[in-house]
């Protein structure tokens, strides 16, 4: 992670997935959310929901 401002880190991530883009967006009717974690990590996060299916899209996106 950067940023154009000194002394900026990261505190705090949450991570949600649907296999609705619009839910997504709406944070309703998710698949799976990690709840707001106090961390600073940006790589190898572990996803904590059901198993995925083959063939199915899903969405997800990272809330800082």
């Amino acid at each position: 992670m950067t940023s154009d401002r000194s002394q900026t880190y990261q505190s705090a991530y949450q991570i949600q997935v649907s296999t609705d883009s619009l839910a997504l967006s709406e944070s309703t009717n998710l698949l799976w959310d990690s709840g707001k974690q106090a961390s600073d990590a940006t790589m190898q996060v572990y996803y904590g929901g059901p198993s995925l299916q083959p063939l199915q899209k899903y969405y997800w996106k990272v809330c800082l």
